[in-house]
């Protein structure tokens, strides 16, 4: 495979999504051991319950009589038998979390950090990023495209974002929050985690197959929550996996730094919270559309003020985003990890969607 257009997401059974995990058809087994008991069960005591209504029926009128009796045998049996199946079913899932608790250490490292209302991938070997691509897939699944154009515009947007990984190798990744709480959610690989903030979660996995699944959060974290979903994309190969590192582990500077600013953007999550357009949004920070070099109206430890929206400005809001609260919005930017040359790429894609000049006019 030389390309990752050729992958598809994975489609769902009638009842679950197929197994692509090494330990998703354990957690099938286990699901549907305690499915098919509880079936039986409620059927035994349905069909019991219909039989004494015609077996003890009486006539109207008839006076109640009470036929309770002591009868150990049948107590021993109704106790011990469910109470065995519990027993079962506890330590069958208690085997399952153990192993699924502690990650195997030749797997391969993965940091994923959630927010609201984006993912962001960080590989430890050489410092790559992706993002979730959230917003640019709800935009494509909720345009008026074909089924057909829509999937070949997910396939090309999940060539470089979203969580690549190598085949046959255990996958462990580290789970953090950077405001609320979360849950990573792969329902192909059977693996949900719950991602706390202040503390740092780990959960393991190893793919069967390559392929792109779906990732989902699976915790309401807020109005967007929904739309929290991104991809994972399991290469065919190492080698086409570690292509793909290599790439996304650097910026072309070929390219207008604007356009990679727009990609930092993207990346490090600024769209879940800063729309680029004049259109109303649910958006919690103010729209970069027209910022760049307008005068902002802020609060500063309860006093309030104003600036030019130029180079310091936005550097002082990135790394020190709690100080300077502009006007009409609330103190909730998380402090991002960004590069001296990515700020600078950020710098060029703002002043690119602002039609202000450097001096400054006044934009609210």
């Amino acid at each position: 495979m030389n390309s990752l257009t050729s992958l598809a997401q994975s489609e769902g059974g009638f009842w679950l999504p197929p197994a692509r995990s090494t330990f998703a058809q354990m957690t099938d087994d286990h699901f549907f051991f305690v499915y098919w008991v509880s079936v039986f069960f409620f059927l035994v005591v349905v069909l019991l319950m219909i039989y004494f209504m015609f077996r003890y029926s009486k006539p109207a009128g008839t006076p109640a009589e009470s036929h309770v009796d002591h009868n150990l045998p049948l107590e021993v049996v109704w106790t011990g038998i469910p109470s065995l199946l519990v027993i079962y079913m506890f330590w069958i899932g208690f085997q399952g979390y153990i192993e699924l608790s502690t990650p195997p250490t030749d797997g391969y490292n993965v940091h994923v950090e959630a927010s609201r209302w984006s993912w962001a991938f960080r590989y430890p070997e050489n410092g790559a990023e992706a993002s979730g691509a959230n917003a640019d897939l709800n935009q494509i699944l909720s345009s008026s495209e074909t089924l057909e154009e829509k999937d070949k515009q997910i396939a090309a947007l999940f060539e470089t974002e979203g969580l690549h990984l190598p085949p046959g190798v255990p996958i462990n990744l580290t789970l953090t929050s950077a405001d609320v709480l979360h849950a990573f959610y792969t329902p192909d690989f059977r693996t949900k985690l719950d991602i706390v903030p202040g503390r740092v979660r780990r959960i393991w996995f190893e793919p069967t197959e390559s392929g792109v699944y779906a990732l989902y959060c699976a915790e309401y974290c807020g109005t967007d929550h929904s739309k929290m979903r991104s991809r994972v994309v399991v290469h065919e190969t190492r080698e086409d996996f570690d292509a793909w590192l290599e790439k996304a582990g650097s910026y072309d500077t070929t390219r207008p730094w604007s356009e990679l600013g727009e990609k930092v953007y993207k990346r490090k999550g600024c769209i879940s919270c800063h729309s680029i357009d004049d259109k109303p949004t649910n958006k919690i920070g103010p729209t970069w559309k027209n910022l760049w070099g307008s005068t902002r109206k802020y609060t500063e430890n309860d006093v309030m003020g104003s600036a030019v929206a130029d180079e310091d400005y936005v550097l002082e809001s990135i790394r020190d985003p709690m100080r300077k609260i502009a006007n009409g919005y609330t103190p909730q930017m998380p402090i991002k990890k960004v590069t001296e040359e990515e700020i600078l790429f950020l710098f060029e894609f703002m002043k690119s969607i602002s039609t202000y000049s450097d001096s400054g006019k006044s934009g609210g």
